[in-house]
């Protein structure tokens, strides 16, 4: 499905010029990972990653586990520096609403075509195509001896992208990242029924705009602690609900490692719809996790 999907996307004749690591809002799945983990026009070198989360204090209905992966897959090295490349992702949640703790309910998936490595001095432009989709996973499940009648909804976002990055600000070890990017939302879908016509549904999105920073601090022994956020504003069509804003803040520690990046984090998430139920709901989550990523060797 995710091939055909992304041929059906570019054959529709859209452009290719969208963000290398979008800021969507729930739907991407590699929101919280900088775009300064590597250098986007590097087409020899693919990536990895993976996220670990988990919210302590959540309720039944919260999300209280959460893991990533992603892929960077180089694709081709074109003329003037350009290179094509191929970003995976896919994210699991689950609740603790089981005897165990641990109760699957949502996967995430992410698939973007980018190009990436054209700029100035100052600014690294990237853009390309995406295709994002969010659905249950516990479906006809059984839980605590009553059955489950699951709706198998599915919210499925699709578009094109543009994203500027500001080279690295670099001073006495300090190094700062900014960044900022806009969505245009081509195909949208949303099979869930609002409470009122007040709550936003995502087949009534047209547009994101997200803006992003780190800022890290070179440590002893090759570490280094850093802060980072991103904030993700989401447009709507309907007027009574117009705009929505998500936002992510997150502080850690960057353990030392040549191709290897290893994150101990704490992070606070807030969105606007978590997807969890069938009627939109806003929610918020303290977290507590590990990032592991690599660079792979060619």
């Amino acid at each position: 499905m995710s091939s055909c999907a992304i041929v059906r996307v570019v054959l529709s004749g859209f452009l290719s010029i969208s963000a290398a690591r979008s800021l969507d809002a729930q739907l991407a799945v590699d929101r919280a990972v900088p775009r300064t983990t590597r250098d986007s026009s590097d087409a020899t070198h693919g990536a990895f990653w993976v996220e670990l989360l988990h919210a302590p204090t959540s309720s039944s209905t919260d999300v209280a586990w959460t893991y990533k992966l992603g892929a960077d897959v180089p694709l081709v090295r074109l003329p003037h520096d350009l290179a094509l490349r191929l970003e995976l992702g896919h994210e699991m949640l689950a609740t603790p609403a089981n005897a165990l703790g641990f109760d699957p309910r949502g996967a995430v998936w992410t698939e973007q075509l980018t190009l990436a490595g054209f700029g100035t001095d100052r600014w690294q432009w990237t853009g390309g195509l995406f295709l994002r989709c969010r659905h249950d996973i516990d479906v006809g499940a059984v839980r605590d001896s009553v059955a489950v009648r699951g709706s198998q909804r599915v919210v499925v976002v699709s578009g094109t992208q543009l994203h500027a990055q500001h080279r690295p600000i670099v001073h006495a070890g300090l190094r700062v990242d900014v960044g900022t990017g806009a969505e245009w939302l081509t195909g949208t879908g949303d099979r869930r029924t609002p409470a009122s016509r007040r709550t936003p549904r995502w087949q009534d999105a047209r547009g994101v705009w997200s803006v992003s920073a780190r800022v890290s601090q070179r440590g002893p022994r090759g570490t280094s602690v850093y802060a980072q956020g991103w904030q993700a504003t989401v447009l709507f069509r309907e007027p009574s609900t117009a705009w929505r804003t998500n936002y992510r803040l997150e502080a850690g520690v960057q353990l030392p490692g040549a191709r290897r990046r290893t994150e101990l984090l704490v992070a606070t998430e807030r969105h606007f719809d978590d997807m969890m139920l069938p009627v939109p709901r806003a929610s918020r989550a303290l977290f507590l996790g590990a990032r592991f990523g690599a660079r792979a060797i060619r």
